[in-house]
């Protein structure tokens, strides 16, 4: 018998690899039994839907499965992340209006991705959703949009044991933008939690807030034993390293320099345009 050449045997392996990604393919939609999207399935491609399509689907108002994946495709849309899209994806943040958890969670998430100030107070209610999945979502995208309307909220979300532990650790990464005394307590008493991803948020956000790290330990935030449970917080210290003005080049040594308003005046250095450069 005539052994097969490597032409047939690889003409094989794609008919058995195409033949499959069909049989893992095969859900509700339709779309999935065109060859065009089997072969950039196949090949690593990204089968991407039209606007119309993935409009229908997060509107889609009878599968949940659809409506989430579709709010998905319109999330990586900047046409979408604008009017009259964002009404709609706030609308389904409210689990009266929206029962299935994945929806509101996702609708959390885009309006974070939008920066969608406007529906600041949204975002916030999600919180308080019945979900803990919704909730980890919305910390974390308050997160990126600060407001100080949930900082109460945010702590006893930290501190409340009966909480998932991915929803306190948000909650904690969170409040690193809210310097209050409160805030900083609230932290400290995170460090003593038993749950070291908890530990490590909290001890991640006191340096962020702080500018310094004293470890995993309450005590050594304090400064006397007699303060523990008494800490008011401390004055912001930012270090960060500059060389003389003349070394372009990065001939010297970094000296290391303190200065509270080093930090702002680094980020508005780095926003500053490039014909600019002159300005101090």
């Amino acid at each position: 018998m005539k052994r097969p050449d490597r032409m047939t045997i690889r003409m094989l392996w794609a008919t058995l690899l195409l033949a499959g990604a069909f049989c893992a393919g095969c859900g509700k939609d339709s779309e999935v039994f065109t060859a065009d999207y089997q072969i950039k399935r196949l090949f690593g491609g990204d089968p991407k839907k039209s606007p119309k399509q993935l409009a229908a689907a997060a509107f889609n108002e009878k599968d949940p499965d659809i409506r989430r994946s579709g709010i998905e495709g319109l999330s990586q849309k900047s046409w979408a992340l604008r009017e009259p899209y964002l009404k709609y994806f706030s609308r389904l943040t409210d689990p009266r209006l929206e029962p299935d958890v994945t929806v509101r969670a996702v609708s959390v998430r885009t309006l974070g991705r939008a920066h969608a100030t406007k529906y600041q107070e949204e975002i916030n209610r999600a919180l308080d959703d019945p979900s803990p999945v919704v909730r980890c979502d919305a910390a974390t995208v308050l997160d990126e949009m600060p407001s100080d309307d949930v900082i109460s909220r945010l702590r006893s979300l930290v501190i409340d044991v009966e909480e998932p532990i991915d929803v306190r650790a948000a909650a904690a990464k969170a409040l690193r933008h809210y310097r209050t005394d409160e805030v900083y307590k609230t932290l400290l008493r995170a460090l003593d939690d038993d749950d070291f991803t908890l530990r490590d948020a909290a001890h991640k956000s006191l340096v962020y807030m702080t500018g310094q790290d004293h470890g995993y330990s309450p005590e050594r935030w304090a400064k006397s034993p007699d303060q523990v449970g008494k800490e008011t917080l401390p004055e912001q210290v930012v270090r960060y390293k500059k060389r003389p003005w003349w070394d372009w080049m990065k001939i010297t040594r970094e000296s290391e320099s303190v200065h509270p308003d080093a930090a702002r005046r680094e980020e508005e250095k780095k926003k500053r345009k490039w014909w600019k450069w002159g300005r101090k």
